[in-house]
């Protein structure tokens, strides 16, 4: 076991359990939650500042940081790993659908995504991404990959000669060996 091991696995195990149980959440996750359940309603939210706000992005982003120990720790289908990124997919989903400040300055609803996908669940990541407003710029591209669009990719990349390159006919999916006709 290399040498600080054992303390690295002991700072993931101190950052899931305090923020990252499943079935658990904290009073602070439970009002975020709970904050955005009402803006997707339209009521009046519960009181909220921009620094629990920010406490909640910083929380996701050491839950991600979490996984990746375990998963250089215990591999790629560590369970740990995976309730870590689910979490934080969870929070920053949260955040990005009540539409804070911290949204205008990171790209939120891309890191849920990204954090869906590496928790073994791509459809919430499309879910997301499909109902989140409009991304624009450089982001479009990040999010059509995570959607797993792989045809908006290459239209973006400036690949896509015909309309089509994953639907098996012809195009740059298709089986080179086989023969028509």
């Amino acid at each position: 076991m290399p040498q600080f091991d054992a303390e690295r696995r002991e700072v993931a195990d101190s950052v899931r359990r305090e923020r990252g149980i499943e079935n658990a959440l904290t009073p602070t996750q439970a009002r975020l939650f709970v904050r955005c359940l009402q803006t997707s309603w339209q009521v009046p939210p519960i009181a909220w500042t921009q620094r629990e706000s920010h406490t909640q992005l910083d929380d996701a982003l050491r839950l991600m940081h979490a996984a990746e120990i375990y998963r250089e720790l215990d591999g790629d289908a560590s369970n740990q790993a995976v309730e870590c990124y689910r979490r934080a997919g969870e929070l920053l989903e949260w955040l990005a659908r009540t539409g804070d400040e911290v949204t205008s300055i990171a790209p939120v609803s891309l890191y849920a995504a990204g954090a869906y996908q590496l928790g073994g669940l791509p459809a919430m990541a499309t879910s997301l991404l499909r109902q989140a407003e409009q991304v624009e710029g450089d982001s479009s591209l990040y999010a059509e990959f995570l959607r797993a669009d792989f045809d908006a990719v290459l239209a973006s990349c400036g690949f896509l000669a015909a309309p089509s390159r994953t639907d098996g006919a012809g195009g740059v999916l298709a089986d080179p060996c086989r023969r028509s006709g």
